[in-house]
């Protein structure tokens, strides 16, 4: 039994030996095989990295705002620019309504101190003829008339003031008519009304009439002649390069002076 395991080891030790082991090399069963070498691995793909830009629809907006807001920055100077506009007519209609004004005030102020001197004169006429000294005459006194308390002078006075009015009347209608004022309607009786616009509402066609006026209008007085209430005053009334020549007739009516009638002057 020992003897067969004896020839079992040597069986081995030979078998080993014949495969080089003991020979100090290297044997070719442990050399690596070339055909069984790792194969290199794949060179790693590296990832694109790609850089997003803003999207367009918020290109779009950003565009859209900036429009607007230009926009907006246009309509504040236009706005800006029509209200300056409207303050420099403002400031002109009130420098032309105060110039209109005053020379109302110059006329009225001129009215008024011709009436205020003749009555300084008609004072001053009474009281010389107060203190002069009554004539001696053997007459007995004569009785006092109407008259005599009245006295053409003081009617020739009272016309010539009356006149003034009338003339002044004539006046301030034509500077109501240059303004397209409606105002001058107020200054026509109902008479002439009627005769000028009809008898379907006279005063809003005349009203119409008045707004329409696309021309300048202006008055030169040549002539008037007035008697207590009536007045008529000659007038040539220039409207745009045209010219008119008429009679006004006027009346007294609490204490304003209307116009009743026109008359048309022919060229002589």
């Amino acid at each position: 039994m020992r003897a067969h395991r004896l020839a079992i080891t040597a069986v081995l030790v030979s078998t080993v030996l014949a495969a080089g082991c003991g020979s100090g090399r290297d044997s070719e069963a442990f050399l690596p095989d070339e055909t069984a070498t790792t194969a290199p691995a794949a060179p790693r793909e590296i990832p694109q990295v790609v850089v997003a830009g803003p999207k367009q629809a918020l290109l779009d907006e950003r565009d859209a705002a900036a429009a607007d807001a230009q926009d907006s920055r246009a309509a504040a100077v236009a706005a800006d620019a029509r209200r300056k506009a409207a303050r420099r007519e403002l400031r002109e209609e009130r420098a032309k309504s105060r110039r209109v004004s005053k020379r109302a005030g110059t006329r009225e102020t001129k009215l008024k101190a011709a009436l205020v001197t003749a009555r300084e004169k008609k004072r001053a006429g009474e009281k010389s003829e107060a203190a002069a000294p009554e004539p001696q005459t053997n007459e007995p006194d004569a009785p006092i008339t109407a008259s005599d308390t009245t006295g053409k002078d003081l009617i020739a006075e009272r016309n010539r003031r009356s006149d003034a009015e009338a003339r002044a009347a004539v006046l301030r209608f034509h500077e109501l008519l240059d303004r397209r004022d409606v105002r001058s309607c107020d200054l026509l009786t109902e008479k002439l009304l009627l005769k000028i616009y009809g008898t379907e509402d006279p005063m809003a066609r005349c009203h119409a009439a008045v707004a329409a006026i696309s021309s300048s209008v202006s008055g030169v007085i040549t002539d008037s002649r007035t008697n207590g209430k009536a007045s008529s005053v000659g007038v040539i009334t220039r409207i745009g390069e045209q010219e008119q020549s008429h009679t006004m007739h006027l009346v007294l009516v609490d204490g304003t002076w209307l116009f009743d009638d026109v008359e048309r002057r022919t060229e002589s």
